[in-house]
C-alpha cells in the first residue's frame, strides 16, 4: 500500500530492502526515500542521466543492475518481491561472495523457485513472485497494489508470463550467457568505460563499472571523417582521438579521470591512427606519409610513404596496414622503426577480396583480424592472417569493424552499428557458435569503420548513433519535412527548376548504392535503372534538368562519370572514366564539367568536355590538395577547396581562367 501511494504521486522509491521497511501499530511503514528525493533535486536527474547505478545489489531489479536511466515502478516491484522472497524462504533470491557475482546473476541466472526452499507456500504466491521477478519490467505486474491483488487471490497463476513450472529445474548458466552478463553490468552511455568480459583468471574481480559520459573540451572537441577516431591505451586509462583544432585535424590525448584533453604535437593533420602496444607511442597518416610521435606529443619521426589506410600496431613492433578505398589488394607489414612496406597476403580469386580493411593485430603478435570486402559486392566479412605465413582464412561472419578476442569470443562490429561476439576457435579458424549482440546504438563511421575503442583489459569508449540518414526539407522559416530515410542517403540536389531532388541510397555495406530522383511534392520516389550492382553516386543535374551526371564504379578502381536521363527512359551513357572523386560540377551551358581527380591528399581539379573529345585537362593540379569543385550559376567562377597553406580553405577564380585567386574562408573551410 505505502509503495502503491508513493508511485501514484510519481516517487520510485530505488531501495527497497528490509532495513527500510519497518512495522508501527501492525501497519507496515516505507523508509528512506533519500535515494528517490536525491535524485529528485541533483541538477534536474542528472544522476540518472549518467546511468549511475543505485541500491542493494540483493534486491536490485535488473533494469538497475545495468543502470538504466529510466526506471518505473516495477522497478520496485522487483525488489518488493526480493524481499517477500527472504522472508519465505529464508534468503534473497540471488546470492554471491561479491556485489559483482549478485549482479551477474540478477542479470542473467533465473530465480529459484520459492516453493522449491519452502514446500509450504501456497501456489498462487508462487506464482505472483514469479511474474515479480521476470527479468524484463513488462513482464512484470503494472503496480505495488497488482502485487498485492495477486498474493490475495487464491487462484492467479503465471501461464503465459514465463512463471516456474511445477518441479522446474535451474541449469548452470552458460559461457555466452556470462558473456552477455559482463556486457549488461556495466552499460555505457555515450562515452563509457566498459569492464566488457568475464575476468581472466589470473586477474582480480572487476568492480561492476557506472555509465558515464566523458566531455571534451570546446578547444579542441572530436573531429569527424572516415574511421573510428578514437583508440586507448592497452590499460584503458588514456583516451587518443581525432581532434579539431584551430588549424586543423589532428590528435589529442585525454586521461581517464582528469579534465579537458591535450593536443598531441606533431599530429597535425593527422588521420588514421593507432597506438603502440606499450600505449607510450602513436603512429598516424599524414601529408601520404606514415609517422609516430610520443603520446606526450614531440617532432614526428617518418616510418615509410605509403597512402593511407587503416593500421594495427603489433606487439613485435610491426605495423599492419590495411586500405580503405579498395586501392591495395591486401595487407602490408612494415617495421615501427621505419623502413619499407611489404606484403602480408594478396587477395586470390579464391577469395576475391580486394578491400582489406581495419586490421588488429592480436596479443600472439602474429594473428591478424580484418575485414574482407570480396568483389561481388554481397557484403564484408570478419577475416583472419598469419603474418608468418600469409595465409587468410574469410570467416563466416557478417562484420565490417574487428576489436579483438576475450576469452574465446570474437568481437567485432556489425554495418548497421552493434557490437556482436561469437566463440571462435583460433586454432582452426573457425567459429564454434552463435553471434549475441553486446551493445547496440553504436555510431559508424565511413568504410564501415565502428565510433568505439575496446582495449586490452576490456574497456570500452564509443559514441553513440546509427546508420539511418533522412532527407529533411527546411524553408526558409526553419519548418522542416521528412523527404525520405534510410541508409547511407547521401548526396541531395536540387533539379534546375527545384521540383525535384535527385540523391544516392546506399546498402548496409556500402558496397552498393543507387540513383534515386523524389518529386519534391511527395507524390514519387524513382530509382534510375542500372544494369550493374556497382555503387552509383554523388548525383549532378543537367543545367536543362533533363540529365543526371553521377560516378558510378567501386572504390579504388577507375570510376566512369555516367549521364542518365532523369526520369529513367534511358540507359546510361558514359562520359569519362578516372580516378574519381566526389561529385562533378556542370557549366550552365552543360558543355563543360569540372570534377576531382587522384587520391586524398594529393587530390587535383580537372574539366573537360561533356561532348566530343571528353579528354581531361588539367585546372588545377599543385602539389597541394584541391577538391570539391563547385562552378557559379553562370559558369565564370569556380569555388574549390585547397590546402595550400597547410590548412583546408575555400577559395574562388575565374573558370577556366586567368589563374587569379580569392580566399573566401578564413581558418579553415571546406566543401
Amino acid at each position: 500500500d505505502a509503495l502503491d501511494y508513493a508511485h501514484r504521486h510519481g516517487v520510485i522509491h530505488r531501495d527497497i530492502k528490509p532495513e527500510n521497511i519497518l512495522l508501527h501499530d501492525g501497519r507496515a511503514m516505507v523508509m528512506d526515500f533519500g535515494i528517490a528525493l536525491a535524485l529528485s533535486a541533483a541538477a534536474g536527474g542528472r544522476m540518472t542521466e549518467t546511468g549511475l547505478s543505485l541500491g542493494t545489489p540483493h534486491y536490485m531489479s535488473p533494469e538497475q543492475a545495468t543502470a538504466e536511466k529510466e526506471l518505473t515502478p516495477r522497478s520496485d516491484v522487483y525488489s518488493l518481491a526480493s524481499v517477500l522472497y527472504e522472508m519465505l524462504s529464508g534468503q534473497p533470491p540471488h546470492l554471491g561472495g561479491s556485489a559483482q557475482q549478485i549482479i551477474m546473476k540478477i542479470i542473467t541466472e533465473t530465480v529459484p523457485p520459492v516453493s522449491a526452499l519452502r514446500k509450504s507456500v501456497p501456489p498462487n504466491v508462487t506464482a505472483a513472485l514469479a511474474r515479480a521477478l521476470e527479468k524484463l519490467p513488462a513482464d512484470r505486474f503494472d503496480s505495488a497494489k497488482s502485487f498485492g491483488d495477486a498474493l490475495a487471490n487464491a487462484s492467479f497463476t503465471t501461464a503465459g508470463v514465463g512463471g516456474w513450472p511445477s518441479g522446474a529445474h535451474v541449469g548452470r548458466v552458460s559461457r555466452r550467457r556470462k558473456l552477455v552478463a559482463w556486457a549488461l553490468v556495466a552499460g555505457l552511455a555515450v562515452v563509457a568505460a566498459w569492464p566488457f568480459f568475464r575476468p581472466r583468471s589470473d586477474s582480480p574481480l572487476a568492480s561492476p563499472q557506472v555509465r558515464f559520459d566523458l566531455p571534451l573540451p570546446d578547444e579542441s572537441p572530436l573531429a569527424t571523417g572516415t574511421g573510428p577516431e578514437l583508440a586507448l591505451s592497452p590499460d584503458g586509462k588514456t583516451l587518443v582521438y581525432v581532434a579539431q583544432g584551430p588549424t586543423g585535424r589532428m590528435l589529442a590525448r585525454h586521461a581517464m579521470g582528469e579534465t579537458g584533453g591535450t593536443p598531441i604535437a606533431g599530429t597535425e593533420h593527422a588521420s588514421f591512427f593507432t597506438l603502440s602496444p606499450s600505449g607510450t607511442w602513436v603512429a598516424f597518416f599524414a601529408d601520404s606519409q606514415l609517422r609516430k610521435v610520443p603520446i606526450e606529443g614531440g617532432p614526428p619521426t617518418t616510418i615509410t610513404n605509403t597512402p593511407a589506410g587503416s593500421i594495427s600496431w603489433g606487439p613485435n613492433d610491426v605495423i599492419v596496414l590495411g586500405n580503405v578505398t579498395g586501392e591495395q589488394s591486401g595487407l602490408k607489414r612494415v617495421a615501427a622503426a621505419g623502413g619499407a612496406a611489404h606484403d602480408i597476403a594478396k587477395a586470390g580469386s579464391a577469395t576475391g577480396q580486394p578491400g582489406t580493411r581495419w586490421p588488429h593485430v592480436l596479443s600472439d603478435g602474429n594473428t591478424v583480424l580484418y575485414a574482407s570486402y570480396p568483389r561481388d559486392g554481397s557484403g564484408s566479412k570478419i577475416a583472419i592472417a598469419s603474418l608468418a605465413t600469409g595465409e587468410t582464412t574469410v570467416l563466416d561472419i557478417a562484420g565490417t569493424y574487428p576489436f579483438g578476442v576475450f576469452d574465446g569470443y570474437l568481437v567485432y562490429a556489425r554495418a548497421d552499428g552493434p557490437i556482436m561476439a561469437i566463440p571462435v576457435d583460433l586454432r582452426h579458424r573457425r567459429i564454434t557458435g552463435e553471434p549475441t549482440m553486446l551493445l547496440d546504438g553504436i555510431a559508424m563511421g565511413g568504410a564501415g569503420a565502428s565510433k568505439a575503442a575496446l582495449s586490452d583489459n576490456g574497456t570500452l569508449i564509443y559514441e553513440t548513433g546509427n546508420s539511418i540518414q533522412s532527407l529533411v526539407l527546411v524553408d526558409l522559416t526553419g519548418t522542416s519535412r521528412l523527404l525520405a530515410s534510410g541508409v547511407r542517403l547521401s548526396t541531395p540536389r536540387f533539379s534546375p527548376n527545384g521540383k525535384q531532388i535527385a540523391f544516392s541510397i546506399g546498402d548496409l555495406t556500402n558496397a552498393h548504392s543507387d540513383i534515386w530522383v523524389f518529386d519534391n511534392g511527395g507524390a514519387t520516389k524513382t530509382k534510375l535503372p542500372s544494369a550493374d550492382t556497382v555503387r552509383r553516386s554523388t548525383p549532378e543535374w543537367t543545367p536543362d534538368g533533363k540529365r543526371l551526371l553521377f560516378l558510378s564504379g567501386n572504390r579504388g578502381e577507375p570510376l566512369s562519370i555516367l549521364s542518365q536521363a532523369a526520369d529513367g527512359s534511358a540507359p546510361a551513357e558514359r562520359v569519362g572514366v578516372g580516378l574519381l572523386q566526389g561529385p562533378v560540377s556542370v557549366s550552365r551551358d552543360g558543355r563543360t564539367m569540372v570534377e576531382t581527380q587522384g587520391r586524398s591528399g594529393s587530390r587535383d581539379i580537372w574539366y573537360r568536355s561533356t561532348t566530343g573529345d571528353t579528354t581531361p585537362k588539367p585546372l588545377l593540379t599543385s602539389p597541394a590538395d584541391e577538391y570539391a569543385p563547385a562552378l557559379s550559376p553562370d559558369g565564370k567562377w569556380l569555388a574549390y577547396v585547397s590546402a595550400e597553406t597547410g590548412i583546408e580553405e575555400v577559395y574562388v577564380r575565374a573558370f577556366p581562367g586567368p589563374a587569379s585567386k580569392i580566399p573566401v574562408s578564413a581558418g579553415g573551410g571546406s566543401e
